[in-house]
């Protein structure tokens, strides 16, 4: 049977595939950099945050730690794919509500946003508008990109060919940038220097 490419919003259904995927090296080294960025952040907030909002939550694999790391927190977690929110759900994670739903159509306030490779693929001035409407004063987004490297850029490639998304790296500087530009402040976390991954912290003005 010969395969129809780009296969689309289908390939985020996959997520038993792309999940096997992160067991192999290099890219299970990176998701541990990732994961513990986001560990070594979390120990910085004081007070701990009361609302969570996860955009891209997949079959829940991250959604499991920020449910163990903030016990007490109440956790909205939301994909485009119902397969992988059906998924997710049955990790039975008491403090975690998963729902389909489109970032853009999300409405209320969050003390955190978090969310891992996702941004990358979004148009960052909509993005960050939207950002800055979600978050209390005193909240901060957690948010994950990648810098262009070989591995990236195979990276982009696949997604182009086989999915059918488009993946236009920007640099940590040039989002800082389009941060201030909506009121929005930005500071840098490198994560793992072979994917060229880092995470870009915001917070309003």
């Amino acid at each position: 049977m010969k395969l129809k490419l780009p296969i689309g919003e289908r390939y985020y259904d996959m997520f038993i595939m792309r999940e096997m995927a992160f067991l192999v090296y290099p890219l299970n080294v990176w998701r541990r950099s990732l994961v513990k960025g986001f560990l070594d952040f979390s120990y910085e907030l004081s007070p701990r945050p009361k609302k969570i909002l996860e955009v891209g939550c997949g079959n829940g694999f991250f959604t499991r730690l920020l449910s163990y790391r903030f016990p007490s927190s109440k956790i909205f977690s939301i994909d485009t794919s119902q397969k992988s929110i059906d998924h997710a759900k049955k990790r039975h994670l008491s403090n975690v509500s998963f729902k389909k739903a489109d970032f853009f159509e999300i409405v209320g306030t969050f003390d955190l946003i978090v969310s891992l490779h996702v941004f990358i693929l979004l148009d960052t001035d909509r993005a960050f508008l939207k950002i800055k409407s979600l978050l209390y004063d005193d909240g901060l987004a957690f948010l994950t990109y990648t810098n262009k490297t070989p591995f990236t850029e195979l990276h982009r490639r696949f997604y182009n060919v086989v999915v059918g998304d488009r993946i236009d790296f920007k640099t940590p500087e040039s989002l800082i940038r389009i941060a201030e530009k909506h009121g929005l402040e930005g500071r840098i976390i490198e994560l793992n220097y072979q994917e060229g991954s880092f995470a870009l912290v915001l917070s309003k003005l």
